[in-house]
């Protein structure tokens, strides 16, 4: 039984939140317990993701380099450009984009950009990191609600 909550915790790893939270429901897990396995792995990736843009970057050149292309490239598209100005709230509109581009890797990232303190993006990008699990989970209860009994319907 311990399979099904790794399996969970290894498709958020690889494949993101939105395919985990569907997967782990498809399973038949529990709503919260869902989400408690997606968001451990959400909330530990703030240290690394800042360890990395970091401490890592200033030591080892290749780092540097991919460092230095990701923020030229971020800095030209349109929704950086637009929560740049809106600073710590712009943080945690991406960290709730639960969409590609959104999440924890590019609001850290933005912080960062922006030379933020560590703390309040901490706080910022964990609390709505968690509403946007939430609010992922809603919606994929929604279409299991939806999709599955017309398709075991179908498959009797």
């Amino acid at each position: 039984m311990l399979w099904k909550p790794l399996s969970i915790l290894a498709v958020e790893m690889t494949l993101g939140k939105k395919l985990s939270i569907l997967y782990g429901l498809t399973l038949g897990f529990p709503f919260y317990l869902v989400i408690l396995i997606a968001m451990i792995w959400e909330i530990a990736q703030i240290p690394i993701v800042y360890y990395l843009y970091g401490l890592t970057t200033c030591k080892i050149e290749f780092l540097n380099r991919f460092k230095r292309n990701m923020i030229k490239r971020t800095k030209k598209q349109r929704i950086f450009i637009n929560l740049k100005k809106h600073g710590i709230w712009g943080v945690a509109l991406l960290a709730l984009y639960p969409f590609p581009g959104g999440g924890v890797l590019s609001s850290v990232l933005l912080a960062n950009i922006l030379n933020m303190d560590k703390k309040k993006v901490y706080v910022i990008v964990i609390s709505f990191t968690i509403l946007s699990l939430l609010l992922l989970a809603w919606l994929s209860t929604l279409i299991l609600k939806d999709v599955v009994p017309p398709l075991l319907s179908m498959m009797r």
